[in-house]
């Protein structure tokens, strides 16, 4: 298809550069502000169209290496290529054309924006899964770029919170060695400041077999905490496991659970002491997993 010169005049609320081409609006990916772009057009529509960046003829004095290899292969973030300030501003002025066009509003005042680390901050969200017969393996990442009916081949991703970013692809390989495999087709998931939680969706039954005399639910023990008798009702597995961890630190099993239930109650709203040893469990196996 034949390649076209043009200006990038705007930025649009997705991250792709916005130009006019005989009178036309098009929106094209990977190109900034002020940039002179030779681009190709991908799709046309009745009042747009849309374009990917062939080369930047004149790049904008915001433009850096983007960090992550995956970075335009991968639809998960738009503006790799734009400083991290720069950033910033764009999405602020996308905030405040929002306001004008459709609110109708214009804010008397603007409070400076808050920043952290620009890398690692994504810590909600929803994973793409899908087995690829002519690769005999699972992807397991966000959509592409280009097309988002795929899902993007990735081991890791820059944005993501460390838990699980570097991760990726180990997750993938999990996924792949399940014999339901083929009935997961997303993940979402949720990093706390010291704990990750994953959340699998399955479009088939997992196919666990019960034990022979069927599953045990929750069982009740009173443990003595600060002298007061407590009834903790756990599953007999979790129940094991905090034995375990109990005896690991060389304390008595009530011991060890008082010291859970101080941090308990430090939390607000605090919760119910049995989700909360349920919560200390996995946050250990997780913290032992990543060592």
């Amino acid at each position: 298809m034949q390649e076209i010169q043009a200006t990038i005049t705007a930025l649009g609320h997705d991250g792709r550069g916005v130009a006019r081409i005989d009178g036309k609006t098009t929106f094209v990916s990977g190109a900034l502000v002020d940039e002179r772009v030779s681009l190709r057009l991908r799709k046309r529509h009745r009042h747009f169209d849309e374009a990917e960046v062939v080369e930047v003829l004149a790049p904008s004095p915001h433009r850096v290496e983007p960090k992550c290899r995956h970075f335009g292969a991968c639809g998960g973030c738009s503006l790799q290529h734009m400083d991290a300030a720069a950033q910033i501003r764009a999405k602020q002025q996308v905030l405040a054309d929002n306001f004008a066009r459709i609110g109708k509003v214009e804010p008397a005042r603007w409070l400076e924006p808050l920043n952290d680390a620009p890398w690692g901050y994504r810590r909600k969200g929803r994973l793409s899964v899908r087995y690829v017969a002519k690769k005999e393996r699972v992807l397991v990442g966000f959509r592409e770029e280009s097309n988002p009916r795929f899902v993007a081949d990735i081991d890791h991703c820059e944005v993501v919170h460390p838990a699980l970013g570097p991760k990726i692809g180990l997750l993938a390989g999990l996924i792949g060695g399940l014999d339901a495999a083929r009935d997961i087709p997303q993940v979402e998931f949720a990093a706390g400041d010291d704990t990750l939680a994953l959340v699998f969706r399955h479009m088939s039954p997992l196919g666990v077999t019960p034990p022979p005399y069927g599953f045990v639910g929750p069982v009740k023990r009173s443990v003595t905490i600060a002298g007061h008798e407590t009834s903790i009702s756990l599953e007999p597995i979790f129940w094991r496991a905090l034995e375990a961890a109990a005896a690991a630190r060389g304390l008595p099993l009530n011991a060890l659970i008082a010291e859970i239930d101080a941090l308990r109650i430090l939390a607000d709203p605090p919760p119910n002491l049995a989700s909360a040893l349920r919560t200390w469990l996995f946050a250990t196996i997780n913290e032992n997993y990543s060592q």
